[in-house]
Order: structure tokens, then C-alpha cells, then sequence
């Protein structure tokens, strides 16, 4: 559009609507917003409803990620009239809003639509807070109104530096929690990651990715972490064994094969274990995804996000298995070599792990699984399009085992961003699906090539016997 001025045919509630349904949706007019610095205090004067449409910008922009799913919108607004932050008289306009911002059948705007308009409402609305602030200082108002010319000349804001000085005033960052792996001496040296980075772990068929993966997730739970396990090539029924001879002691071989479920059913119900089963019931979520077709990042997503709706599950931990079975969303070219679409499918893994269940990210461990056979050691030469199934994540660990009968795995750093290069070689006990603390080993130099640069299940019946 030419017209670049505020549309006259729109009041300033018709144009707030419009604003907050398009960030809520489009993360391209949520950019633009940022660009002016705009926070829900700029609706506030002379605005109807104006409590309303405050805190659904402060909300949008809290969550900085769009589009924004209804629920998350939903939650975040119960909380806000819960606390009294808004009226009870406006839950009508509120529910009305709602059905405006996710009706499919109104088009949305191209955010070029906002070019102009936005940085015109912007100004004018800081303009009138100005003049009631400062209405009886003229001397102050014209400065202050000089100063809104400036920061609104054209696009100016769009390139505007942002220049500290950290020395005369004192610049913290917020404290952030790290989310370990649930492995003691994997964490010893990555120091954890926080939520919404992607890590990976690399290895050959039968080297030891799942059982690894298993224990990080019930680990977790264990201590109160809130984590999910995702399987796309093992049935739900045989995740659960896994954990439950992990947890119970009982030998996977005989849980697989159906041999010890008297057993099993002895300590699901023994008191002494109550604790622990009320830890995991409560943290540990096992997902199986085996024979569905067409599985990607924008699924898996909704996996998550439906689980949430329906219990108010928030993971905080989150282990794919494995990154071969997922398919890309985007295009793929015809003719690409498998690891060219794994190159794709990797880095929209990346983008499922910065976006929120719940209004909170969480790390995403996604394990893939190397062309070849076992090894003990192995280098990124061994892995095909490893600098593109790589590129994304945060970090990437190796796993490896020198043969299917050795209990011996290694775990060393094949790319890092936040901590040094690391190798450590862990005992596991495979009859019980348990990798334990002990290290047995722990040294960089064996690895020189290495350092460069309730327990409910989503498909089908729960696993866990009610009592």
C-alpha cells in the first residue's frame, strides 16, 4: 500500500484488534513492533478496554513467538483476570477478541500492511501521553515531543545503535536455570543447556543412543524434571519396559518378552517405591510414534501441545528418537542425498526447540543414528553431511561402543558452544537399560579427532497399571 498514514477509516480500537491479532499470529509484525519498542503501556490513555489490549501485547510479546497457539493465549489471559490484572467485566470483550484473532475465515493483512501505520499509531498515542504528563510544562513537553520527532523520523528506530556504558551503571544478566542431561558425568562437562537448545546424539546401530537416551529422560524425571521421550521406531509398550527394568531391577529381556510380570506387579505395588512412582508418574511421559506416517517437527509439536491441553504437562526435557524417521516440512529438492533432507530436517528441529509448551521452551535432544558399523571411537569424517545435521545444534554429542556385547560406552564431544571438548567412559548395565555414574575413564587425548573447532504414554492405553 502507498498510503503510509494512520488509516482514517479504522478508530484506535479497530487498529489495536487488527495489531494484536497479526503478532499474534505473524512473527513478522511482531518485529516491527519491537522496532518502536512497543509494551502494552502504550495503549493505556484514553483507550476503552485498554487493560484488555495491554496485557494481550504484553502477553504476545512475553511469549515472543509467533504464531501463538490458542491455548497458550488462553492460559496466560485466565491468569491475568485470575490476578485481577484485568476486570471481570471485560472476560466478555476478552472471549470476543479471542474469536476475532483465530477466526479462519478472516484474511490476514501482509505485515507490509503496517509499514507507516504502526510508527504513526505508536507516535501519536506516545504523543498524548506526553501531553497529559507534561501539560503544564510547556518547556518540558517540547522536549520530550522533540526527542519522540527523533526517534520517529522515518524508519530511523529500524538502525538506531544502542550504546551502554557498563562501567557507570551496572549490567546483570538474568539468572537462568541449566538443564542438565541426568547423566553425573556427561553433566559434569557440559554444565547442562538451557531451555530451548538443541543438542544431539550420534552414534551407529547398536552403540548404545537408546539406552542412553532412556536413562538421561528417567533420570530426569526422577529428581523432578518434567520429561518426555519420544520414540518413532519402539511401541510405547517396550519404552515402558525399559524404564521399568531400569527403575524395578528386572532384567528388559524378560519384561520385553512378558516372562516377569508377576514381578513386575510385586514392586509397581510395593510401598518402598511409592516415592520414586509418584516422582515419575508425575515427570515422566513416553510417546510412541512408531508406524505413523509423515512425522515432523510441526507434528511433533502438536504431539506436545495437545499432551499439554490435556494434562498440563511442560516438559523440560525432550529426547527424540531418532532424526531418520522424521520428514522435513519444507521442500526438499528432488535428487538430494539423504543427509541433504536430514541437513533440513535438523534445522527445523532447531526451530521446535525455541518454541513454548506452556509459555516454556525446553532443551530438545534429538538422537541420530551414523551409516556403518559399530565403533568405539569415531570422527565427524564418519558421519554423512555432518556439518549440515549439525549446524543448528547447540550441542552434539558422540556415542560410542566398541562392540553390541562390550558394557562400556563412550560419550565424547563431537561439536560444543558452551563448554570445552570432553570424552568420558561410562559402565552400563544393558540387562537393566541403566547407564551408571562411574566413570571409568576420563581424557581428552583418546579422542584426538574429536576436538576440533504419571508415567503416562500418549498413544492408545496408558502403560502404568492403576492401583
Amino acid at each position: 500500500m502507498n498510503d503510509t498514514a494512520f488509516p482514517e477509516e479504522l478508530t484506535d480500537n479497530d487498529f489495536i484488534e487488527l495489531l494484536i491479532r497479526h503478532m499474534t499470529l505473524m512473527s513478522d509484525v511482531v518485529t516491527k513492533a519491537k522496532t518502536f519498542n512497543l509494551t502494552g503501556a502504550d495503549l493505556m490513555l484514553g483507550v476503552y478496554g485498554c487493560p484488555l489490549y495491554k496485557e494481550l501485547i504484553d502477553i504476545i510479546l512475553k511469549v515472543d513467538n509467533s504464531p501463538i497457539q490458542a491455548y497458550t493465549l488462553v492460559n496466560s489471559l485466565k491468569h491475568k483476570f485470575e490476578s485481577k490484572e484485568i476486570g471481570p467485566e471485560l472476560k466478555k470483550d476478552a472471549m470476543a477478541l479471542l474469536e476475532y484473532i483465530y477466526s479462519g475465515d478472516r484474511p490476514l493483512e501482509e505485515p507490509e500492511f503496517f509499514d507507516g501505520k504502526l510508527s504513526s499509531f505508536i507516535k501519536k498515542k506516545r504523543a498524548a501521553q506526553l501531553i497529559s504528563l507534561y501539560k503544564d510544562d510547556i518547556e518540558t513537553l517540547t522536549r520530550e515531543l522533540n526527542k519522540l520527532n527523533v526517534d520517529f523520523n522515518g524508519e530511523s528506530a529500524l538502525s538506531r545503535p544502542r550504546i551502554i556504558s557498563p562501567f557507570s551503571q551496572l549490567i546483570c544478566k538474568t539468572r537462568t536455570s541449566m538443564i542438565g542431561s541426568g547423566l553425573v558425568s556427561l553433566d559434569a562437562k557440559i554444565d547442562g543447556l538451557l531451555l530451548g537448545e538443541y543438542a544431539q546424539l550420534i552414534g551407529f546401530s547398536g552403540g548404545g543412543k537408546t539406552a542412553v537416551g532412556c536413562n538421561m529422560v528417567v533420570q530426569s524425571a526422577e529428581v523432578g524434571r518434567p520429561s518426555a521421550y519420544i520414540s518413532c521406531e519402539e511401541h510405547e509398550e517396550d519404552l515402558s519396559q525399559r524404564a521399568y527394568s531400569r527403575v524395578y531391577r528386572i532384567p528388559y529381556r524378560q519384561l520385553r518378552k512378558g516372562l516377569a510380570n508377576l514381578e513386575l506387579e510385586s514392586k509397581f505395588n510395593d510401598e518402598l517405591q511409592s516415592k520414586k512412582q509418584e516422582m515419575l508418574a508425575k515427570n515422566l511421559k513416553l510417546i510412541g510414534l512408531k508406524g505413523v506416517s509423515n512425522i515432523n517437527a510441526n507434528f511433533l509439536y502438536e504431539v506436545l501441545v495437545q499432551e499439554f491441553e490435556r494434562t498440563g504437562f511442560i516438559p523440560e526435557l525432550v529426547m527424540l528418537d531418532q532424526m531418520q524417521f522424521i520428514s522435513a516440512v519444507a521442500n526438499v529438492r528432488k535428487g538430494a542425498a539423504p543427509w541433504e533432507a536430514e541437513e533440513v530436517v535438523s534445522a527445523e528441529l532447531d526451530e521446535l526447540s525455541h518454541k513454548p509448551i506452556g509459555n516454556s521452551n525446553f532443551v530438545l535432544w534429538v538422537q541420530h543414528q551414523a551409516k556403518g558399523k559399530t565403533k568405539a571411537i569415531f570422527t565427524r569424517d564418519d558421519i554423512d553431511g555432518f556439518k549440515g545435521i549439525v549446524h543448528k545444534s547447540d550441542l552434539t554429542v558422540g556415542v560410542g561402543r566398541a562392540n553390541e556385547k562390550s558394557d562400556e560406552i563412550n560419550l565424547f564431544s563431537l561439536k560444543v558452544r558452551h563448554c570445552a571438548d570432553f570424552t568420558v567412559k561410562v559402565k552400563t548395565e544393558f540387562e537393566y537399560m541403566n547407564v551408571t555414574a562411574t566413570v571409568v575413564r576420563d581424557t581428552l587425548a583418546e579422542f584426538p579427532s574429536s576436538n576440533n573447532g504419571g508415567m503416562t504414554v500418549i498413544n492408545n492405553t496408558p502403560i502404568v497399571p492403576h492401583t
